[in-house]
């Protein structure tokens, strides 16, 4: 049994206890991935985690939508190591799993967000396409899309 710190958006079977002890939440294994594979849901859940740790699950699932909607005609790995798009991937890094409650965290809303993307339609359909830590101002010309405590978020022109 998998022991992590989360916040989940919603449950669907996830949770199964709640420990007020230890202030932590168990979870069990969760169900196969329909719509995406194993590789994919660990490269979106490294990437979730190295570009949202400590943040909110507004931030990790937006994070996910962008690198989804990025994807639509490549590879989720072809996406992240694009040329100048994740400053931390690199074929080594990408493939290096972070095996910890942040990552963990990440793979259950990126299982989450690819299997049920009927409940995450507020924020798919704003098709997220860039963002960026509120610490920068890019001046980008796209359309400001979601603010959220840590990014904003722009779709296309």
């Amino acid at each position: 049994m998998l022991v992590a710190v989360v916040s989940p958006v919603r449950s669907h079977g996830f949770v199964e206890h709640y420990n007020n002890e230890q202030s932590r939440i168990t979870i069990r294994t969760l169900p196969r991935i329909r719509h995406s594979s194993d590789y994919d849901l660990s490269l979106l859940a490294t990437a979730c985690a190295r570009e949202s740790s400590g943040q909110s699950a507004t931030d990790k699932i937006a994070v996910i939508s962008v690198i989804i909607n990025r994807s639509e005609n490549q590879s989720i790995e072809t996406t992240l190591l694009a040329r100048g798009q994740f400053q931390w991937a690199n074929s080594r890094s990408i493939r290096r799993v972070i095996n910890n409650d942040e990552y963990r965290e990440c793979l259950i809303l990126a299982r989450d967000y690819v299997n049920h993307l009927d409940d995450y339609r507020h924020i798919s359909e704003l098709s997220l396409l860039f963002f960026h830590n509120r610490n920068v101002n890019p001046r980008w010309p796209y359309t400001r899309r979601l603010e959220t405590r840590n990014h904003i978020f722009y779709s296309g022109f």
